[in-house]
């Protein structure tokens, strides 16, 4: 991948990441100020076993997830972004996919059991979905705002598995544009190194 290519697909996450999150969090205090209907399960468990509440545990959790998600996002499209697919050719998006997270092509079945040549790519690829996957910040802080202003109420804040599975489902969704963007600009260059 070209090197501005990959800068501009870390910048375009820093931003969309930040917004997003900045969403989430101001909705967040819109909707619950003291934070008694947060269901973030990170938060809860320090909240319940910790005994760690309050602003500032979320507002760290929060930096933290990012901070850390963009140095991993950085570092994923750095060692990726070197012309590894040569080694591997790619004709599809799955394939693409495999062999970005694998470093080979596999199964679907495969994923379930078999180990990353580079390990070390499969955990930058899970430090990074906090930001990769960052349009959930977005349902996240719709929810919050629905909750805020009475057009819905659960019946219990830890009964809400709709908000869970479309937030699951944004992120899936992100991700699939995350690997969307880097294949495309894989075919691109490889069209350039074709006609040469």
């Amino acid at each position: 991948m070209r090197r501005n290519k990959m800068s501009k697909i870390f910048k375009y996450y820093t931003i969309i990441s930040f917004l997003f999150r900045t969403f989430d969090l101001i909705t967040t205090y819109i909707g619950s100020p003291d934070l008694s209907h947060e269901s973030n399960p990170a938060y809860v468990y320090f909240r319940n076993n910790l005994h760690l509440g309050g602003w500032w545990v979320l507002l760290i959790y929060s930096f933290l997830l990012y901070i850390v998600g963009l140095i991993a996002l950085y570092y994923l499209l750095k060692y990726r972004g070197k012309p590894f697919m040569n080694v591997v050719p790619v004709a599809s998006l799955k394939e693409f996919i495999m062999v970005f997270i694998y470093g080979q092509k596999v199964s679907f079945i495969q994923t379930f059991y078999k180990l990353p040549k580079n390990p070390g790519i499969a955990l930058l690829f899970l430090l990074s979905i906090p930001i990769t996957a960052s349009p959930a910040n977005l349902w996240a802080g719709i929810s919050n705002l629905v909750f805020a202003y009475g057009i819905w109420h659960p019946p219990s804040i830890k009964i809400m598995p709709f908000v869970w599975i479309v937030l699951v489902v944004v992120g899936l969704l992100a991700l699939y544009m995350f690997f969307y963007i880097l294949w495309r600009d894989y075919r691109k260059s490889m069209g350039r190194i074709e006609q040469k």
